[in-house]
């Protein structure tokens, strides 16, 4: 069953799992190692390492999803046979680790496929109480499955207006055949920069789009007579496009679709 992840639950995952560190630590208690996985034809299977840290035993649930970008939805989620996950939950003693196996059941892919464990932190049942609700923390991982010949990304963007609020954003188009790692991004406009972000930005998926929200941008500073210049790092290297200034007016349905 395809899901989309609301808006304030996608801005959770990215502040607590998305930000390229080999690591990844939540409520200084579990710390995750690596920050993604890849599998192959030659790799089937690899190994997720969860440490406690903490004072106190906690309990984990492990599941996996299909993933998908929409322009407008930003992250989708879907039910999935794809991968195996051993164990599938489990708790951790304060200073226990615990390696998760991830297995693809697939034959060999013929194109890049797309997948992200979420590991919930679960409710302590003795501090658990009627009158309040308690926010767990919830860690994202993204997973890529290769196929035997690996492609190329293939990015396009252009500049875009929300019909709700006016807000602009990027859409970044991959029409290759390899995701794109985006991060570290300049806009620039008449070589002032308009925008920035550091760290990670997100996945661009191939044959989809992300939306890249320029949250610091009002739409009067951008001048229509001017060209605007992005320039990003991506993991195939430096990456830099000319986009128009004029927005398309779109219908946005959330403003946090960072991946």
């Amino acid at each position: 069953m395809m899901c989309r992840l609301p808006q304030r639950l996608a801005a959770l995952l990215l502040a607590v799992g998305l930000f390229g560190l080999p690591l990844a630590t939540w409520a200084s208690q579990i710390r995750i190692s690596p920050l993604f996985v890849s599998l192959s034809a030659e790799q089937r299977s690899a190994a997720i390492n969860l440490r406690n840290e903490g004072r106190t035993a906690v309990s984990v649930q492990i599941r996996v999803f299909a993933w998908q970008q929409d322009a407008d939805a930003g992250m989708l989620l879907d039910t999935t046979q794809d991968l195996a996950l051993s164990p599938a939950m489990v708790t951790l003693a304060p200073g226990a680790t615990q390696l998760v196996r991830v297995q693809t059941r697939m034959p060999a892919v013929q194109k890049e496929r797309h997948y992200r464990i979420l590991i919930d932190q679960l409710p302590d049942a003795a501090s658990a109480s009627r009158d309040r609700v308690r926010v767990l923390t919830r860690y994202s991982l993204p997973v890529f499955v290769e196929p035997r010949v690996v492609g190329l990304p293939n990015l396009s963007a252009k500049l875009v207006a929300c019909q709700a609020d006016g807000s602009l954003h990027l859409r970044v188009a991959n029409a290759g055949s390899r995701r794109a790692r985006l991060a570290d991004w300049q806009l620039l406009q008449q070589d002032k920069a308009l925008s920035s972000h550091n760290g990670l930005t997100g996945y661009a998926l191939p044959g989809q789009v992300l939306s890249v929200p320029l949250v610091d941008v009002a739409a009067n500073r951008v001048s229509a007579a001017s060209t605007l210049h992005w320039q990003v790092n991506t993991d195939m290297g430096p990456w830099q496009t000319t986009i128009a200034s004029l927005a398309e007016t779109v219908p946005c349905a959330t403003v946090d679709a960072l991946e």
